[in-house]
């Protein structure tokens, strides 16, 4: 939890950027970032259980994946985010 909201708080103080394009998707990367930490870190069981459900659930799981090797896809296809 510490680690990942760490990771969270250096993007959003160094890439807060409010667009609708691909540097807005990074800070609201970093924003998730930050909250998932705080989360882990105030109540961990109410995101262990949420993380339970979706192992159960054997077509959420594909999806979600699916749609994070989409927006990995984006960001690797095109050099978005910081250097545009």
């Amino acid at each position: 939890g510490i680690f990942t909201m760490i990771l969270g708080l250096i993007i959003v103080l160094n890439h807060n950027i409010w667009e609708w394009n691909a540097k807005g998707l990074i800070t609201l990367m970093g924003w998730g970032s930050l909250i998932k930490g705080a989360t882990f870190l105030i109540v961990p069981n109410l995101l262990f259980s949420i993380a339970r459900s979706f192992y159960k659930n054997k077509t959420v799981m594909q999806v979600a994946m699916v749609f994070v090797l989409l927006i990995g896809a984006f960001f690797c296809k095109s050099y978005f985010g910081y250097f545009a």
